[in-house]
């Protein structure tokens, strides 16, 4: 078949690594996300969020700060060091304001509460990935 001289339209919306410990949040986001055209992989630990997010390339990683290996914060501070960092938004269950404080200054994007809205969760990644571009 020849070639059309067009390109087609990006079939995904993005890359979104979601970074949970607990397996059904983890795999309902995913799933939320994937319903939106998002190409979604999971993670339960810091370590395995890490060579995940280095191997898929997300364009957002949505991150718990709560992981059995460490802390949800030094992930975030792991992502703004790569060469393209993908944009961070933080789904918590800890209330101290601070904690979410500190999270906003190690480069995450925004902090929302568990549990979060489905609604509010997609708009929110939808942003941050911002505009397609084939890549």
């Amino acid at each position: 078949m020849a070639g059309t001289g067009f390109a087609l339209p990006a079939l995904t919306a993005g890359r979104v690594l979601v970074v949970d410990d607990v397996d059904d949040q983890a795999s309902s986001a995913a799933v939320l996300l994937m319903y939106h055209r998002f190409e979604a992989r999971t993670a339960r630990t810091v370590r395995d969020a890490l060579k995940v997010a280095r191997a898929f390339h997300p364009h957002v990683v949505v991150l718990d700060l709560g992981l059995p290996d460490g802390d949800g914060i030094d992930v975030i501070s792991k992502l703004r060091q790569f060469p393209d960092p993908p944009a961070v938004l933080v789904v918590t269950g800890h209330t101290d304001a601070l904690r979410r404080k500190t999270a906003l200054e190690a480069g995450a994007a925004a902090c929302l509460l568990k549990p979060t809205d489905p609604d509010e969760l997609a708009e929110w990644v939808i942003r941050l990935r911002g505009p397609i571009n084939p890549d």
